[in-house]
């Protein structure tokens, strides 16, 4: 929630407009907001930042952007906890 909020209060809707001007027009019409990209995102290696940095860009709602963090984190956490518990019993 730190990097959302940074990227959030720090960027102005002109300015986000104004880069996104700069991008590709594929890369333009991805959805940042929807749920899917804000769990799945966070799957992939560095996808926190990016998913973190992208929704406070664009302005995606705190609330959203909170249960898609809670629920994208649950698997990575569950996966962990299985490889710490199988290493303990080595």
């Amino acid at each position: 929630m730190i990097q959302y909020g940074l990227a959030r209060k720090s960027t102005s809707s002109a300015a986000a407009e104004a880069g996104l001007a700069r991008l590709p027009a594929w890369l333009r019409r991805f959805p940042v907001g929807h749920p899917a990209f804000l769990i799945i995102g966070r799957w992939i290696p560095m996808g926190y930042h990016v998913v973190n940095v992208m929704s406070g860009i664009r302005r995606v709602p705190a609330r959203r952007h909170l249960w898609c963090a809670i629920v994208g984190s649950v698997p990575g956490a569950v996966v962990w906890a299985g490889v710490g518990a199988g290493v303990q019993l080595l």
